[in-house]
């Protein structure tokens, strides 16, 4: 992982706050390769009656129709393949 990289795992109610006060106080600008990553912190892969479960697939297919091979892969996969140093095959 790159020095560059910065994990926040913090909770679902802080990540917004978290997020805000790095845009709005000026971390980008003062290290334009900071890289950031909010990780899903709420229970968000139970199946649920608020989901798409278990129509994920359509739902994305659907959502994703317009992208290209390239768009969809990079959100897929390939962006963070590329963050985290991954080889996708």
């Amino acid at each position: 992982m790159s020095l560059h990289t910065i994990l926040l795992l913090i909770s679902r109610i802080d990540r917004q706050d978290a997020l805000g006060a790095l845009i709005f106080s000026g971390v980008f600008d003062r290290h334009p390769q900071l890289k950031i990553v909010c990780v899903e912190a709420d229970a968000g892969w139970v199946p649920h009656s608020g989901s798409t479960w278990p129509w994920s697939r359509q739902m994305l297919a659907e959502h994703a129709s317009s992208l290209s091979e390239q768009e969809r892969n990079g959100i897929c996969h390939d962006n963070v393949a590329e963050l985290y140093g991954l080889s996708v095959q």
